[in-house]
């Protein structure tokens, strides 16, 4: 019945567990790292351009 609901804790415990061993899944997945490094980039070109 609540299938979701007792998934979600497991998923949750998971992530808890990762992120306590320094094990953080955004940071793992280098297409994110890199997406992010894009954006940071191109804030930072339009800052400049901007003053």
């Amino acid at each position: 019945m609540f299938r979701g609901k007792s998934e979600t804790p497991q998923s949750l415990v998971e992530q808890e567990l990762r992120l306590r061993s320094g094990e953080s899944p955004l940071e793992q997945n280098s297409f994110f790292k890199s997406q992010q490094d894009t954006i940071k980039s191109g804030l930072e070109a339009s800052f400049c351009k901007e003053f």
